[in-house]
Order: C-alpha cells, then sequence, then structure tokens
C-alpha cells in the first residue's frame, strides 16, 4: 500500500482513514461529507472507499463490520439511518470496492 499524506484527507474524515490504512485497509477515496466542496465529486455524507481482491470481497466486508463493532459502531441496512457498508465487484473490469458510509471521525473517535 502506497504512503499517504494524511493532510491530503479530509480533515473530518482523517483518523478514520488512518486508522482503516493500519488496520489492513486498501483505502482509495474518502470525504467527510463538509469539507470536500467545490472538488466535483463530494458527497454529502461520510465515505471511505477500499479495494480487495475480488474473491476476498465478502471477508473483507465483514472484517469491516466487525472492526467498527469493536467501535461501538452498529453498521444496518439503512444508510439514512447510521453506518452502511457497500460491497461491489464489476466483472468488467475485475475491481471489487468495499465502500462505508456514514462514519467519520466523531463517530469512531468523539470528535478531532
Amino acid at each position: 500500500m502506497s504512503d499517504l499524506n494524511p493532510n491530503e484527507l479530509s480533515p473530518g474524515i482523517r483518523r478514520t482513514v488512518m486508522m482503516l490504512r493500519k488496520a489492513g485497509f486498501k483505502t482509495t477515496d474518502s470525504g467527510d461529507g463538509k469539507s470536500n466542496e467545490g472538488m466535483g465529486c463530494e458527497m454529502d455524507t461520510p465515505n471511505v472507499h477500499m479495494v480487495c481482491d475480488p474473491p476476498e470481497l465478502i471477508l473483507v466486508t465483514d472484517e469491516l463490520h466487525r472492526l467498527l463493532a469493536l467501535h461501538g459502531l452498529d453498521t444496518g441496512s439503512d444508510p439514512e439511518v447510521g453506518p452502511f457498508i457497500q460491497a461491489t465487484y464489476n466483472p468488467a473490469d475485475g475491481v471489487a470496492v468495499v465502500s462505508l458510509f456514514g462514519v467519520d471521525d466523531d463517530a469512531l473517535f468523539g470528535g478531532p
């Protein structure tokens, strides 16, 4: 996994991304849902996207769910209510992505 300068991350998601990377997740994109304005790809909810090998998609998703549970977060099935995990695979390009929505530094660590 390549080095990442934490200062290049949105401030409200920085610690979350670094914790996920330390846990072995291959993060590729993120945003805190607040400070991305003007980037052209901003989302209005905190988000972190991770890639994995396609055969490991379920394993990686389950591991993320367990990690969040250790931090007291319950990932439900409704992204409007709370933390939400989504896994996708595109056979056309062989890319598997695990996306986490609704979790930021406040949710995981109680603030900055």
